[in-house]
């Protein structure tokens, strides 16, 4: 399938599920015209769905049931109906209003060659061409000049400039607020860079979904323990050694790393033998031994030969699955 049509079929998808899930972003914009389907894609690959909400329904839209607020294009009537709350500013319009500039408003930057920002001291061209076509108008970014500029305001990105008139943020943070202003606004010109920055701004804001097994509990190997039930003693063999008909408890430590409270699914296959479980509710920070599982070694389900014991811990959008599965060899003897 050409990247077009894929790119397609996922932004129909994504408007589709905007009527029907609960999600994690509500996306403002004037009307459903002014979406920029772009944001729409980059927000889902980091895990995060998106309601839209138009202006005509922002009076009406209860944004406690959201994570996070991005602010889209167009003009916004109902503006002063949006809550102070974690945000992405990527409407210029709006920067005074939100509280990213104290006096004046955003400028935008242009030139006739390829659009550059400076992060942390590194130069980095942030459209694939310096204009809309060859002999068309010159792309640009908005950004907040620096002399306006809140005093709460962390500068991320800012314009590559020796005009003093000309300097400012081209990408913000307010730690205080958990809010980002995003100015590189010519999305269908966007490249890797400025797609890398747009993730790094929507992370500052929505944080992380993000749980794993850890690998350095007590008795484990890699992150799985093993006990033999009768002697009361934990395996710690590379590779254990399991008897025909002797009882065998296996567990592990699941950890929230992320920032959001998840509902946690855990999937355990040794052989033919597997089982299920879930973990409510697990708190950012908490940990939790749900999944263990207590069994006996027999021929029925077992026979003498090498096995992989391979535990998961999964949520529904997970931004690091590195930790995710735990794997383990045994040897069963005696069947």
């Amino acid at each position: 399938m050409k990247s077009g049509m894929m790119i397609g079929v996922l932004v129909f998808t994504i408007l589709l599920t905007s009527f029907v899930l609960a999600t994690d972003v509500a996306y403002v914009v004037e009307d459903y015209n002014k979406v920029e389907w772009i944001h729409l894609v980059a927000l889902d690959s980091l895990g995060l769905e998106s309601d839209i909400i138009t202006d005509d329904m922002i009076k009406s839209t209860n944004f406690n049931d959201y994570h996070m607020i991005f602010v889209g294009n167009g003009n916004l009537m109902n503006a002063k109906y949006i809550p102070d709350m974690p945000m992405v500013l990527a409407n210029s319009k709006y920067a005074k209003h939100f509280g990213f500039l104290n006096n004046g408003r955003t400028k935008s930057f242009g030139a006739n060659a390829n659009l550059m920002v400076d992060v942390s001291g590194d130069i980095v061209q942030v459209y694939d061409s310096p204009s809309v076509k060859i002999g068309g108008p010159a792309l640009t970014y908005d950004y907040l000049p620096q002399k306006f500029m809140s005093s709460e305001l962390v500068n991320y990105a800012s314009t590559v400039s020796n005009e003093k008139n000309k300097m400012g943020s081209v990408i913000a943070f307010n730690e205080n607020k958990n809010s980002c202003f995003f100015g590189i606004s010519e999305t269908k010109f966007w490249n890797l860079e400025s797609w890398n920055l747009f993730e790094s701004c929507v992370k500052f804001v929505s944080g992380v979904h993000d749980v794993g097994i850890r690998d350095d509990t007590l008795n484990s190997v890699n992150g799985l323990r093993i006990k033999d039930v009768a002697l009361n003693i934990y395996l710690l063999q590379q590779i254990a050694e399991l008897k025909c008909g002797m009882e065998y408890k296996v567990d592990y430590v699941t950890e929230n790393f992320g920032d959001f409270t998840e509902n946690v699914d855990f999937f355990a296959k040794l052989g033919d033998f597997n089982w299920t479980a879930n973990k409510m509710g697990l708190a950012p920070g908490s940990t939790t031994t749900i999944g263990s599982k207590t069994f006996t070694i027999t021929n029925q389900l077992f026979d003498n030969q090498n096995y992989v014991l391979e535990v998961n811990a999964n949520i529904d959008s997970d931004n690091n699955l590195l930790d995710n599965t735990r794997m383990r060899s045994f040897i069963v003897s005696g069947c």
